[in-house]
């Protein structure tokens, strides 16, 4: 227990590090541009691993397995699936659509549609945004009460305190150091993962 407890403490004093480094970084470039994009100088690769750490991260190492137990062999096609959609996506669409954002000036999707279609009503920009609200609201609530059952299961916390806990580190970092911060943390979280999968089949 002391050991899990120690492992928590580190994890969280290195994402606020990361958070603290980012935020200092971001004052000095100008906060705007830097908290939404990082000022579009987060290079491919650590983007590919934010990317898949955030996409992969619970569901790879709990969800996925059990699917495999429960239904057989023949949900491996999951993983070849995710694998080939991801490589279509950073070949093809990534590429073109960094080109057409930095071109039209948009930093979110919501204002590429706009721009790109010339929607003067503001109809598409709302769409867009509420789709994505609607469908991040859910998976980021997935990974809150997940870490809410492991403070319960580990810990022996009432549910509730372990969600808020999880809650108040990820809005910390956010609004510390923007989109530079989670970038940098998911990839200090896709290193750590890389190194479960190899390192959990050791042990056991």
């Amino acid at each position: 227990m002391q050991l899990t407890l120690v492992g928590f403490v580190i994890y969280f004093l290195i994402v606020g590090l990361i958070g603290l480094i980012a935020y200092l970084q971001n004052k000095k470039a100008g906060m705007y541009k830097q908290v939404i994009l990082g000022g579009r100088s987060v290079n491919y690769v650590l983007t590919a691993f934010s990317a898949h750490a955030s996409d992969m991260s619970d569901w790879l190492f709990m969800a996925f397995p059990a699917a495999l137990y429960a239904g057989g062999l023949v949900n491996a096609w999951i993983g070849i699936g995710l694998v080939a959609g991801m490589a279509i996506t950073w070949q093809f669409v990534a590429p073109q659509l960094r080109k057409a954002t930095e071109t039209l000036g948009a930093m979110t999707l919501s204002t590429y549609f706009e721009r790109r279609f010339n929607d003067t009503s503001g109809a598409l920009r709302l769409v867009s945004a509420l789709m994505t609200v609607l469908f991040f609201s859910i998976y980021i609530a997935a990974g809150l009460k997940g870490f809410g059952f492991l403070a319960e299961s580990v810990f022996n916390l009432p549910y509730i305190v372990g969600l808020l806990i999880a809650l108040s580190c990820v809005v910390f970092y956010i609004f510390l150091g923007g989109y530079r911060t989670l970038s940098w943390i998911d990839c200090f979280q896709a290193m750590f993962l890389l190194m479960v999968i190899f390192f959990v089949p050791y042990v056991g």
